[in-house]
């Protein structure tokens, strides 16, 4: 198990939901309105995920994230889901 594996299991529901809002490839001013909160905020929680999985810039959060399914596009839902993996 490497260590984003290890850690992924202390993401919150709230993360994940970042998560998926990254993946979408929108940027921190719209994720910000859609996860009703500011800008810093937004930066500063992806900064936390970042940390928790051990990566240093948001590429390689991304290639983190899909490699253990936290998220993943479904062509039939047309959208990014949540734990896609599983479902």
């Amino acid at each position: 198990m490497n260590t984003a594996e290890g850690r992924s299991d202390l993401l919150t529901e709230e993360d994940r939901d970042l998560l998926v809002l990254l993946a979408e490839c929108i940027n921190d001013d719209q994720i910000a309105r859609r996860a009703l909160m500011s800008v810093r905020t937004v930066r500063r929680r992806i900064a936390r995920i970042m940390n928790l999985l051990s990566v240093d810039n948001r590429y390689a959060l991304g290639i983190v994230v899909c490699s253990l399914d936290l998220v993943a596009y479904r062509p039939e839902a047309d959208r990014v889901l949540v734990g896609a993996a599983g479902q």
